[in-house]
């Protein structure tokens, strides 16, 4: 009852505006609702796949053999080959999604990015340093995002804690399930951290940029090796390099941007001497700037639209192939029909 209440509401926005294309965002839910107004007005549907929301929730504790992970797959699989065109964030998203056996020429990877307002936003690291009573001339290491625990920030502070503990601080921004377990960890490791919880979305870029060294350790898990976290993009936007885990989505940033290293998951001893040699040589640091011009060329929003913009011309095109040729208009075969 939902989705039809849902599908009624945009096809009374389709009928008045008349759009040449319709987007839908992950997850499945968006996706029935765009391909349901589509197939009956005609129109082309690009489905944009953020993420694989089975795989988190398996991340989380759910199981593969699960009757909600079978049909939430199941379900995402069958929108994204009814869908004219499928977006996706990283080629190890790609590569995934054509394995579900969708077609691989409509499958575009539309990486993360910032915007314009994030780029505008105040990068005064020294008043943030300030206000947590960081000492000026301390190395310090963080990330921002949601504690969850497959973050794996757990493996930063065992690192922090085989490291010369001198003038060396963690900064954790943000909040989530594993906050409280952080705090007591960092506790029994004596580690020197400040977790100001979660910020307003303004501050974000003040707080990376009180950061010597932004820090993804992320754990292996289903969905960590398939989709990439948006907030080592703003850190290279803000000039603070990126030590990450060698999981697909973050060796394909480190490809592609000066400024990232990554090193195993999980490793203890391996982040201990990634972060103290970074510390020693400033070997990262010295590429920060670099790093920082692009982002600013290649990795805007305004950048991305563009590639968005090509996408769209080739979902259209692709419909009215479709039209001409008296194929079912809802996708290439009756079987992705949702």
């Amino acid at each position: 009852r939902r989705l039809d209440l849902a599908v009624e509401a945009t096809m009374k926005q389709a009928l008045r505006y008349r759009p040449d294309l319709l987007h839908a965002h992950s997850k499945h839910d968006n996706a029935q609702v765009a391909l349901a107004v589509g197939h009956s007005m005609g129109i082309p549907v690009v489905y944009e796949v953020r993420g694989f929301l089975e795989e988190t929730w398996r991340a989380q504790g759910g199981e593969a053999s699960a009757e909600r992970y079978r049909l939430t797959r199941q379900a995402e699989t069958r929108c994204m080959g009814a869908a004219d065109a499928v977006i996706t964030l990283s080629e190890s998203m790609r590569s995934q999604i054509v394995a579900r056996g969708i077609d691989s020429a409509k499958v575009h990877v539309v990486p993360n990015a910032v915007g314009e307002s994030f780029l505008e936003q105040s990068s005064d690291g020294v008043a943030v340093r300030r206000r947590l009573g960081i000492p000026p001339d301390a190395y310090v290491v963080g990330m921002a995002g949601t504690l969850n625990a497959y973050e794996g920030i757990d493996t930063l502070l065992h690192a922090v804690a085989a490291s010369p503990k001198e003038e060396i601080v963690v900064l954790i921004v943000g909040d989530g399930p594993a906050s409280a377990s952080l705090r007591d960890l960092a506790a029994e490791l004596e580690v020197d951290v400040r977790l100001p919880g979660r910020v307003p979305h303004d501050h974000v870029r003040s707080h990376i940029a009180a950061m010597d060294l932004f820090c993804v350790p992320r754990k292996r898990t289903p969905v960590t090796e398939l989709v990439p976290p948006l907030k080592p993009i703003e850190a290279l936007a803000t000039g603070v390099p990126v030590l990450a885990s060698d999981l697909p989505p973050l060796t394909e940033l480190g490809e592609q941007s000066p400024a990232v290293e990554c090193v195993p998951s999980a490793d203890v001893p391996a982040w201990t001497s990634a972060i103290n040699h970074e510390r020693s040589t400033g070997a990262l640091a010295s590429q920060a700037a670099q790093a920082q011009e692009w982002v600013c060329t290649h990795r805007t929003w305004e950048a991305m639209a563009q590639q968005v913009d090509v996408v769209y011309a080739q979902a259209i095109e692709r419909r009215a192939r479709m039209a001409m040729s008296g194929r079912n208009m809802s996708g290439e075969q009756d079987k992705h029909e949702c």
